[in-house]
């Protein structure tokens, strides 16, 4: 009789791969860099990897609103999230348009709340995504699992992405006030 160890690691190998949770199908694989990041996710979402709240800022709040880091993620709002080693999302299934209805002269954060595709900022909203190596960028979609400052007025839609995307928009006429991360720094 042989011995069983060669074929062992074969076993347990088999067993991780079968026992592993299976991802959405047709999510995409979205992975944030260390340190903090706008970010969205489908309704129900977790983030994996971030420490200490999350942070939105919604249609009349006067300040951020906290959660906890593990907090299920709502479809369509856009959070602030402290991830120390980097990080990734866990994704539900999710609908791929959301709608709010922005105030004038006030940012609010908004997310993808889609892991399967691109949606597009309404025409006439400005829309700035947070991009750790190189700051604000102006952007006229959002991909899976990014959150990103809107400032406009009335009925903002999200929605999928059926033409090739617009340039982006000059950043710098339409920003009187910059938005800035949660004084709560994560450590």
């Amino acid at each position: 009789m042989r011995p069983l160890r060669p074929v062992l690691p074969a076993i347990v190998a088999l067993a991780v791969v079968l026992l592993t949770p299976s991802r959405v199908p047709g999510a995409l694989a979205v992975n944030y860099a260390p340190g903090w990041n706008l970010v969205s996710g489908p309704e129900g979402s977790h983030l994996v990897g971030a420490v200490g709240g999350i942070y939105t800022l919604q249609p009349g709040d006067a300040d951020y609103e906290a959660f906890p880091a593990d907090s299920p993620l709502r479809g369509g709002y856009g959070y602030w999230a402290y991830f120390p080693q980097g990080g990734w999302l866990e994704p539900t299934r999710g609908t791929p348009s959301y709608s709010v209805t922005l105030l004038p002269g006030q940012w609010t954060l908004v997310g993808n709340p889609s892991a399967e595709v691109v949606v597009t900022v309404s025409h006439g909203v400005a829309a700035l995504v947070y991009v750790p190596s190189d700051g604000y960028v102006s952007v006229g979609v959002i991909p899976p699992g990014v959150g990103a400052w809107v400032l406009g007025s009335g009925k903002l839609t999200l929605g999928p992405a059926e033409a090739p995307p617009t340039p982006p928009l000059p950043a710098a006429p339409l920003l009187p006030v910059v938005p800035t991360m949660p004084s709560h720094h994560a450590r």
